[in-house]
């Protein structure tokens, strides 16, 4: 199936108690996400991108909500953006394993399989490297 990552509609998704805001095409991006938010999966979605089109009015940015830690999502949205992988480190307590796990789950679950991949082969150790951290230990 292909997806259409070219969408610029502005979508403002409510995940958990935060409201991130993106577009169509970023959220298309990820498989999972794109079928859901499809008329497919959600015969309302394609209602919610055409009923200012046939009022005439400027379109207004449709509202959707996903059930999900927003701490976690950001890191998806961040990848699903950017191609970015998350670095969730501090010079103090290191890296955020805890996070890590959540992530991985997400990514997981919206089929993003080169992040979750990332994440379980640990390739985010590679981006610290010793002589870093003992400059942010230092710096402390």
């Amino acid at each position: 199936m292909a997806y259409n990552t070219g969408d610029t509609s502005i979508v403002h998704l409510q995940v958990g108690d935060q409201v991130f805001i993106t577009t169509m095409g970023v959220l298309n991006t990820s498989p999972v996400l794109a079928a859901k938010f499809s008329q497919r999966w959600n015969p309302y979605a394609a209602s919610i991108s055409t009923d200012n089109a046939a009022s005439g009015e400027e379109s207004k940015p449709q509202k959707l909500f996903l059930d999900a830690d927003p701490d976690s999502f950001r890191y998806i949205l961040d990848f699903l953006r950017h191609n970015q992988t998350p670095l969730i480190w501090d010079a103090k307590q290191g890296f955020d394993m805890i996070k890590y796990a959540s992530v991985y789950h997400m990514a997981c679950y919206y089929g993003l399989n080169d992040l979750a991949r990332w994440i379980r082969d640990q390739k985010y150790e590679d981006l610290i490297t010793q002589p870093f951290r003992d400059f942010c230990l230092t710096a402390l």
